[in-house]
């Protein structure tokens, strides 16, 4: 199973742009768990 396209992403999300794509994670969890919720604050620090 293909996970990543570079070129789709950037015709999606970034006009066109080119960029550079840094992480890309997969996790499994049991019904009802949830996972990834992340915040930034204005100065880029990730909380988890």
């Amino acid at each position: 199973m293909e996970t990543w396209q570079q070129k789709k992403f950037e015709e999606l999300v970034t006009g066109g742009k080119p960029t550079t794509f840094v992480q890309d994670n997969h996790s499994m969890s049991k019904k009802g768990t949830l996972r990834g919720l992340h915040i930034q604050t204005e100065n880029n620090t990730r909380i988890s």
